[in-house]
């Protein structure tokens, strides 16, 4: 088997652990549902050295990119601040869009095991260094371009504004009655109006 068709097959195994993953949690998954939903045989995750650990591990660490790549490249950028947090909701919502069980599966995980969770923050190479964004924040909260607030609070305000809904979706869908295709449309409804909300709050006096 050569490397190309080799990567492609570890891929869509670890594609199809992230999916079994947000569905079952990890104590509930079987190695035998994660060969089924990638179209190989059991033994192969044994030949290729994949343990359910380990592809746990790998889908984690790459729920954890993905989110600090985009806080990364936004706090880098060189922008307003309402600019800035507009990428900010715009990236994580589209995010959030592609894999709408991220979050539920994060959170559920971080509860099961708060430990792994930290150490698989610290492990990671690269985690987005907050404080330019905060400072900014602060700043502009100073000099009267918005209303003073906590630049923490204000950063956790806009992130659970994007997330909760998906974490919610279950309870969402089932109180309202709307199917997958009516809550990805109102989802991409909200990104302008967490951005109305968020420019309202942050209105000078």
């Amino acid at each position: 088997m050569g490397n190309t068709e080799k990567n492609e097959t570890n891929q869509r195994i670890i594609e199809a652990a992230r999916h079994v993953f947000a569905e079952r949690g990890y104590a509930g998954s079987r190695m035998q549902e994660i060969a089924d939903a990638a179209g190989v045989n059991k033994g192969l995750l044994t030949y290729y050295d994949w343990s359910k650990q380990k592809l746990f591990e790998a889908v984690f660490a790459d729920a954890l990119e993905q989110f600090f790549g985009h806080l990364d490249a936004i706090i880098e950028a060189d922008m307003p601040l309402i600019n800035r947090l507009e990428s900010l909701v715009d990236k994580y919502v589209d995010l959030l869009l592609a894999n709408p069980s991220l979050p539920g599966f994060v959170l559920s995980e971080i509860n099961q095991n708060p430990a792994f969770f930290q150490e698989k923050v610290q492990s990671q190479q690269k985690v987005p260094d907050l404080s330019r964004l905060l400072v900014q924040i602060q700043i502009a909260g100073q000099t009267g371009q918005i209303h003073p607030i906590d630049p923490f609070q204000l950063l956790m305000n806009v992130i659970s504004m994007c997330v909760f809904p998906f974490a919610g979706r279950p309870m969402i869908k089932g109180m309202t009655g709307i199917d997958d295709n009516s809550f990805n449309h109102l989802m991409r409804q909200r990104k302008a109006a967490i951005m109305a909300f968020v420019q309202r709050a942050l209105r000078p006096d």
